[in-house]
């Protein structure tokens, strides 16, 4: 995990492919977080483009988490 005033970015280990309706769980957990409160988490799948798809709609997410 790296981190910066405002942002903390995970990397996950790479995967070679998924077959169509295969999936993979991701579990990441950040231990240090300054304060509660809402964060906001953006999620995006293959960032440098390594696999060819016929769509990469589905590769990004968007999350607002509060934390108490």
């Amino acid at each position: 995990v790296d981190s910066d005033e405002n942002n903390l970015d995970y990397r996950s280990r790479r995967y070679n492919s998924l077959l169509p309706g295969e999936y993979r769980d991701i579990t990441v957990s950040f231990d240090n977080l300054p304060d509660d409160g809402r964060y906001e988490f953006d999620i995006e799948i293959d960032p440098d483009r390594d696999t060819r798809e016929e769509t990469r709609s589905n590769n990004d997410l968007n999350l607002d988490i509060d934390v108490d």
